[in-house]
């Protein structure tokens, strides 16, 4: 749980980015969430394991901290206006 907002737990997103796509394709191609751990520790070694299983395979793997909800939590939603315009409203609350 985070010690600044306890509503929220830290959690980390094990990323894979496609290289063999190639650089024009659209980043829903090229990037995947493998999977969501709950240790740095986890998301560490899991990394390690999977960039030298896929080593010289144009496939890279790294990890990112990230926030969990609990249902029901407040948290910050972006509305389809804040995706598209970078001077937008921001984001609200619910």
């Amino acid at each position: 749980m985070s010690r600044r907002h306890k509503e929220r737990d830290e959690v980390y997103a094990v990323l894979r980015w496609d290289g063999f796509h190639g650089v024009a394709s659209e980043p829903e191609v090229l990037v995947t969430v493998k999977e969501i751990v709950r240790s740095q520790e986890l998301a560490e070694a899991e990394v390690t394991r999977l960039n030298a299983l896929n080593e010289g395979k144009g496939i890279y793997y790294w990890w990112q901290s990230t926030r969990l909800f609990p249902e029901g939590a407040r948290r910050a939603v972006m509305t389809p206006d804040d995706v598209f315009d970078p001077v937008g409203p921001g984001l609200a609350l619910r």
